[in-house]
């Protein structure tokens, strides 16, 4: 079987290893402080990890040069990302009853345990509103004047097959608690358990009773973007045609290697990141279209005295269906390491392998798919990747075998 040679596969490996090094080494630490259980409030540099979920520590540096420490909820108060985020520690009576279809209980009723808990702060004022968040559950917590974190009641659950049920509380405690001119029962009926809304809510009441409060939601906006690119590039492709006759008897063979052809391809990037993370995750997919042709001089008969030759020619054009995950690390402002993998749908056009010899019978290129992976740098609007994909077989025949695996060099160029 045929392959991109053993070489060009080694400096892939050795370019990828150290891209990877060198990206995953990097780490982004941002200006803000945390107060220790002495009241003590330290400036520092802290890891933003773009926590999705609320975390129970933090990594941080005194100095940029300085060494990485980590805060725990054992001995920190509260810290904050400046511009970016801000977490207050406190002793909760929580319900961890799962949201998830899966995990629904059969009963509404809540059940509160107690934890402590860094929670993330959305609104801070007179009456503050914040929010913990796990990979099974949401909840949101309110305070007055700086008092205990309360949770707001909410519980989906399941009695039957039936369907499922809310138990809504939170809108009875919004009432009993939030008096004011502009807050009636209705504006309250209609508050959905979501951050949206509940913010919403707070901002009415801190404006009602003429309060001072910070909306910390506005400096962590992290919504979901897409992106654009044209993608152009050079590809080293290799293409194995492979009888899989076990025959000793068997002299004449269809058996050719198209060895690392050269071809053009040209692509168009449409990037999604995901609203989490600070964008550092995004699913990529990329339709390309890429075109190879190439011919080979080969023996196709074996004899005891001399071997005969023939020439096989391929004519191989495709469109390339990309779907990957990306990791996107941030380097600073403009220059970024990214790495991928995926799977890839190729679609052929009319693609074949031709004899010269009439006997030996034609091929036609059918769909394929293959394991990509790849990493680059991407500059402002500029970007390079180098990617690998490994072995798919175009044909369907039981007795052959049609490799192809490529390495491609991709220059890109975004336009949004």
């Amino acid at each position: 079987m045929n392959i991109i040679n053993l070489r060009t596969t080694k400096i892939f490996f050795i370019i990828f290893t150290f891209v990877s090094f060198v990206g995953f080494s990097q780490t982004t630490f941002e200006k803000g402080y945390f107060i220790n259980n002495l009241d003590q409030k330290i400036e520092c540099l802290i890891e933003n990890q773009g926590w999705k979920n609320n975390p129970d520590q933090f990594r941080y540096k005194i100095t940029s040069d300085g060494d990485i420490k980590t805060g725990r909820l054992d001995n920190v108060k509260e810290f904050e990302i400046f511009n970016t985020s801000k977490y207050r520690r406190f002793k909760v009576q929580l319900d961890r009853s799962g949201d998830k279809l899966g995990a629904l209980d059969y009963e509404g009723k809540i059940k509160l345990v107690t934890n402590t808990l860094f929670l993330k702060v959305l609104i801070e004022g007179e009456a503050s509103l914040f929010q913990y968040k796990n990979s099974k559950f949401t909840r949101y917590f309110y305070s007055i004047n700086e008092s205990e974190a309360i949770q707001l009641d909410y519980k989906k659950y399941r009695p039957s097959d039936n369907g499922i049920q809310q138990n809504s509380h939170y809108k009875q405690q919004l009432w009993n608690t939030f008096k004011c001119d502009d807050i009636t029962i209705k504006n309250i009926e209609k508050i959905d358990y979501t951050s949206k809304d509940l913010i919403n809510f707070f901002i009415t009441y801190n404006q009602c009773k003429n309060a001072n409060f910070t909306n910390f939601n506005i400096k962590n906006t992290n919504k979901g973007s897409i992106s654009l690119k044209i993608r152009p590039g050079y590809t080293l492709g290799s293409v194995s045609v492979e009888d899989n006759i076990e025959n000793d008897f068997l002299i004449e063979s269809r058996d050719v290697d198209f060895k690392n052809v050269g071809s053009f391809r040209i692509g168009v990037e449409m990037e999604f990141f995901l609203p989490f993370n600070k964008n550092k995750f995004s699913i990529v997919l990329e339709p390309t279209y890429q075109s190879l042709k190439s011919e080979e001089r080969f023996a196709y008969l074996r004899l005891t005295n001399e071997n005969r030759e023939t020439t096989a020619n391929i004519d191989y054009s495709s469109l390339e269906l990309p779907l990957s995950i990306r990791y996107n690390l941030f380097l600073n402002k403009n220059t970024k390491l990214f790495f991928n993998g995926g799977f890839l749908f190729d679609i052929p056009f009319n693609s074949t392998i031709d004899y010269e010899e009439d006997f030996l019978n034609d091929f036609e290129l059918e769909n394929s798919g293959n394991i990509i992976f790849g990493a680059g740098l991407n500059y402002k609007r500029y970007s390079l990747e180098i990617r690998y994909g490994t072995n798919r077989d175009m044909t369907r025949e039981d007795l052959m075998s049609i490799n192809y695996n490529a390495l491609s060099f991709i220059f890109g160029y975004r336009i949004f």
